[in-house]
């Protein structure tokens, strides 16, 4: 009875701490995309046009004017400090060569060190210069040229691109990894919580995977609790089937749990199988595929992520936010999730029978 009660404290006291870890987490990112990136021009054409680039520049919201470089070397130095991010040099005669129908060239220099950054500062970047870029040969066409403004525009932009952003159209930073990181943090607490309640001693194998079908349920609690705090307070989306996320949470979280439990049997020391457990799942938030695509893995990898529990709900859950879709798309992941927990059923029952064959079963910690 005693045990029961601490079960139901110590999973009680884990979705709480859930429910504060989503919290933080969900304020840490609820700009959605990235902004206020620094930036330093230095300009040494200070024409009409480099003032029309600058202005742009500095009223865009991905960007933040920093400071103007006086030189390259300082340029430079603010980028080695980290102080600035992207450093605009626009060069002497830009206007110049523009007028005379040269092809003059604006350097942009990124910090690479921080792909999302760079990532982000290239696309508001990109924009605004082939924003420019369009404009002026627009001008061009109908002042030396005269042509007619709708045959300037179409020799301006002589293949006309019609991009589509399925799923995230607005390129909102937190759809995407706001989820991965609550999977990643809950995986580990599952994990966790298998190891805690599984180190009592002498247990029977029945009563081992009833505590994991009981522990799975708290899990379910936990996931559902951070997705409701995502999508309610910070905006998160749920277009999927409710049901198909309900049973793929709950497969998930007894996927990791029955995990711990069978380490916990394993390994009697609770502390160290908890260090353990925690090294152990946390790393496979990487190898599974959910940020760094498995496809573009060394083939051995993508056999090791293929193995990992996070690789099957991470993007099917991420599906159900996103892409709303049912059943039907969700089934697999089902299917290898199902069949994880089959094999650590197994394990576990042939770590129970071999205990029970050897001395070292006979004795353990009371209840």
């Amino acid at each position: 009875m005693r045990s029961d009660r601490g079960t139901w404290v110590f999973a009680g006291m884990f979705v709480a701490l859930i429910l504060i870890l989503n919290i933080g987490v969900g304020y840490e990112m609820r700009a959605n995309r990235m902004e206020n990136i620094p930036l330093a021009i230095l300009d040494q054409d200070e024409s009409e046009l480099s003032r029309t680039i600058i202005t742009y520049m500095r009223e865009n919201q991905t960007l933040t004017f920093y400071n103007y470089a006086s030189s390259a070397a300082e340029l430079e130095t603010w980028l080695d400090q980290g102080k600035v991010c992207v450093g605009l040099v626009i060069p002497s005669g830009l206007a110049a060569q523009m007028v005379q129908g040269d092809a003059p060239r604006i350097l942009v220099a990124y910090d690479a060190s921080s792909l999302m950054v760079v990532s982000a500062a290239k696309s508001a970047m990109s924009e605004i210069l082939l924003t420019l870029r369009g404009a002026y040969l627009r001008d061009f066409y109908e002042g030396k040229l005269s042509v007619v403004p709708q045959q300037a525009l179409k020799n301006a932009l002589p293949i006309d691109v019609t991009y589509r952003e399925l799923y995230n159209p607005a390129k909102n930073f937190s759809n995407y990894l706001l989820l991965g990181m609550v999977i990643a943090l809950l995986q580990v607490g599952f994990a966790v919580l298998g190891v805690e309640r599984s180190v009592r001693g002498k247990q029977s194998y029945g009563s081992l995977l009833g505590k994991c079908l009981r522990l799975g349920l708290w899990g379910l609690l936990a996931m559902t609790a951070s997705l409701l705090t995502q999508y309610l307070w910070f905006d998160l989306p749920y277009q999927g089937s409710v049901a198909a996320g309900i049973i793929l949470t709950y497969l998930f979280a007894v996927c990791l749990i029955t995990f711990g439990v069978l380490l916990g049997q394993v390994v009697t020391d609770r502390t160290f199988a908890s260090q353990f457990v925690a090294c152990f799942v946390l790393p496979t938030s990487i190898l599974s595929g959910y940020t760094y695509p498995l496809f573009a893995m060394p083939l051995f990898f993508q056999w090791l992520g293929r193995l990992l529990p996070y690789t099957y709900y991470g993007e099917a859950l991420r599906g159900l936010c996103l892409k709303g879709l049912g059943f039907a798309y969700v089934w697999p992941a089902m299917g290898a999730l199902s069949a994880i927990i089959g094999v650590e059923f197994l394990l576990l029952g042939m770590v129970i029978w071999w205990k029970r064959r050897t001395p070292e079963g006979e004795t353990g910690e009371a209840t």
